[in-house]
């Protein structure tokens, strides 16, 4: 993979009075400042749902014309909107039936959009909205970070206010917020099988616009507080139909919230029929706009791949380092097996909490690391054939402070740290071993027993994230 030139840049038209600053946008796209915001234009793939523009809502429309009312697009009686259904035919209850009752109609992550899955595989974006109802999107998310995937509905309170308790506990006392965790969004509800959830509630009509616009409008606080979160992050909305009640809101919101809504604020693409319409309203808000969504994205993860080797270890420890509820410790000798363990797990979606003294010095080295253990919920001591030979030669009896290992000191630490669970990792290390690891490991420094898992055993990375995501969930 090449590395990215600032004469790579993609080329705008001349046509657009907003400028793409494709320097700006990688930096913050790699600094987690962007939210994706998927519409239904972008959720199909192109070979497959061409005759629908690859939108979601619209074959769901087509499909239930001709298996519900027989018609085709032209027939008279075609229905060009759910809206203008008659209400006795319970446009949503079509939807549902259509989702969850019709075995041919199922869909499989192989009727993406290739663009959009490329993008997502990125890893780049893990705060997701999406302006669609059905599930398509969230199992492509799933696929790429697992059982570590947030799933959030507006409509359904006990999703939405673990979101807020999890957005509140990232939130610092100046009011930044550096919520990370992977997280599917559906701002508009989720289309879910009638028979587990009869009260299903989900935007498919005007009407049903309407009614949750009324709970935007009159301050609703769990409203409010995602309104905040967004207004810390940039927006880059990809298939989003201008013409729809959803995006049509969604962007009202933006610019009644943001009041500093600006150049670069929001990236947007849309192929919808209405474009002459959004192109002027984003272009008056100083909004980036493309036409093609499936080019824009596809150039897009090509620039995001292209300036990955431009950001280094350093830059990535820096933006997450801080951000984790669990503390990996480890010998400063083992510094490369520890940066393997914090990306791997980084890549599956936790918050790990990672530090390096060289690289990141300065008289609060130790008080950072102290107040990080304290906070931690789950403390790994990374134990290697380094940590092995050390403890064969330590006598902890007579060694004085000063030269007790840091790792030793964090270890003690950990011990103390009420509600927090240490999950030892092994790699080279014993865990079986007698003298080693229960006498001295955890009887002498842990005080408990504890679990340990063998990180070179065949299972041991799937069997250290099960655990993680059991220990977190508690």
């Amino acid at each position: 993979m090449g590395r990215f030139r600032p004469e790579d840049s993609i080329e705008v038209s001349q046509k657009q009075k907003v400028p793409f600053n494709e320097k700006e946008f990688v930096s913050d796209v790699f600094h987690n400042n962007y939210i994706l915001v998927v519409g239904s234009e972008a959720l199909l793939n192109a070979k497959e749902y061409m005759d629908v523009n690859n939108d979601m809502n619209q074959y769901l429309l087509d499909t239930i014309n001709q298996t519900v009312f027989k018609k085709r697009k032209g027939d008279a009686g075609y229905y060009t909107s759910f809206s203008a259904m008659q209400p006795e035919h319970s446009p949503k209850a079509l939807v549902q039936k259509q989702l969850f009752e019709q075995p041919n109609f199922k869909l499989e992550l192989s009727d993406l959009s290739e663009e959009l899955k490329d993008l997502l595989e990125t890893r780049l974006f893990r705060i997701v909205f999406t302006t669609s109802y059905d599930d398509l999107l969230e199992k492509a998310m799933e696929s790429i970070w697992g059982t570590n995937l947030k799933v959030v509905d507006i409509n359904d309170m006990d999703s939405l206010r673990e979101f807020q308790e999890e957005v509140k506990e990232c939130t610092t006392e100046d009011g930044s917020c550096d919520y990370d965790r992977p997280t599917l969004f559906y701002i508009f509800g989720k289309a879910r099988n009638p028979q587990e959830c009869p009260d299903n509630k989900f935007v498919v009509t005007d009407n049903d616009a309407i009614e949750i616009i009324c709970r935007w409008m009159n301050g609703d606080s769990s409203f409010k507080q995602i309104t905040d979160f967004v207004a810390q992050k940039k927006i880059l909305s990809v298939g989003c139909n201008f013409e729809d009640w959803h995006m049509r809101f969604f962007w009202y919101i933006l610019k009644r919230n943001i009041a500093n809504i600006h150049r670069g604020k929001v990236v947007s693409s849309s192929t919808s029929d209405g474009e002459s319409t959004l192109v002027s309203y984003l272009e008056q808000n100083q909004i980036y706009h493309e036409a093609d969504t499936r080019d824009f994205v596809k150039r897009i993860t090509k620039l995001l791949k292209l300036s990955v080797d431009n950001y280094s270890l350093k830059d990535i420890i820096v933006r997450y380092r801080r951000k984790g509820s669990i503390f990996l410790s480890y010998h400063s000798k083992d510094f490369d097996e520890a940066n393997n363990l914090f990306n791997k797990l980084y890549n599956a979606g936790f918050g790990v909490w990672f530090d390096n003294k060289d690289l990141f010095g300065g008289d609060d080295y130790d008080e950072r690391i102290d107040k990080a253990i304290s906070k931690c919920k789950v403390f790994l001591p990374l134990l290697t054939t380094n940590i092995k030979n050390i403890l064969q030669n330590i006598d902890l009896d007579h060694t004085p402070d000063k030269d007790v290992p840091y790792f030793i000191k964090e270890w003690m630490l950990a011990r103390q740290t009420e509600g927090a669970t240490i999950i030892p990792v092994a790699k080279g290390f014993p865990l079986r071993d007698e003298n080693l690891y229960k006498h001295i490991f955890e009887e002498r420094i842990i005080g408990h027993a504890c679990s340990g898992i063998d990180l070179n055993a065949k299972d041991g990375m799937d069997k250290l994230k099960q655990s993680l995501d059991h220990q977190l969930k508690k």
